[in-house]
Parts: structure tokens; C-alpha cells; sequence
């Protein structure tokens, strides 16, 4: 292993995700869920999911040192790394369908609307 070489596994966000997978993971023995409780959790898997993303763009397309000019990612880096973007895609893809379907789901919403308007007609007079 070369000096400047990063070790397969980064505990660098252990601390701060192993938590919220304690937290997921004994949430998902419960009988009842409700994905609105696993709502706060994301941010930190977001974090680490991006910290993961920018470690496989440093091995996809790393920075030539001085060293060593004709130093090449390996086809394997390249690989992971378009698959967390396809990833990316994928998840962004699938928000956007779900965000259609509760917002045809959410009758909540409507009945807003429909009290903003009579709001409007009543007191704006």
C-alpha cells in the first residue's frame, strides 16, 4: 500500500451514522412504521451518501501528482463512481414519483386550498 493511498473502508463519519443505522434498524423491528419517523435521520445518510460519492470521484478521476505523471484510475473506480451517479438519478427520479403520487394521495391539501379560498371570498369582502 502506497503512502497516498485511502483505506477501503473511511470511518471518518462513523461517529456520526452508526446512530442513525442503530436508530433505522431497531425502528424496522416495530411492527407499526411510519416513514415520517425516519424522516430526520436522512440528512446524515445524505451526508455520508455524498461523502461516498466524492471518495469514488477522487479514485474515478484522481488528481496527477508530481510523482506520479502517468498514474491512471482503474477502470473498477470509474464503474462505482458512474453507478453512484445512476444512483443519484435513479433516487431523484423516484422522489419526483412519489411527490406526484402523494400529492394525488394528499387530500389534506385540498381541503387548504378550499379553506383559503373561502377565507378569501368571506373576509376579503
Amino acid at each position: 500500500s502506497s503512502r497516498g493511498s485511502q483505506p477501503l473502508v473511511d470511518t471518518t463519519l462513523l461517529p456520526f451514522v452508526a446512530p442513525i443505522a442503530s436508530f433505522v434498524g431497531l425502528y424496522s423491528c416495530l411492527g407499526h412504521k411510519e416513514m415520517r419517523f425516519i424522516f430526520p435521520a436522512l440528512p446524515m445518510l445524505n451526508t455520508a451518501a455524498a461523502f461516498g460519492l466524492y471518495r469514488l470521484h477522487r479514485q474515478a478521476f484522481p488528481i496527477l501528482d508530481k510523482e506520479k505523471e502517468n498514474h491512471r484510475s482503474s477502470v473498477l473506480a470509474r464503474v462505482a463512481f458512474a453507478g453512484g451517479l445512476i444512483c443519484v438519478l435513479l433516487t431523484w427520479v423516484c422522489s419526483l414519483a412519489f411527490m406526484a403520487v402523494s400529492r394525488q394521495n394528499y387530500p389534506g391539501g385540498d381541503a387548504l386550498f378550499l379553506l383559503s379560498e373561502h377565507i378569501q371570498k368571506n373576509i376579503g369582502n
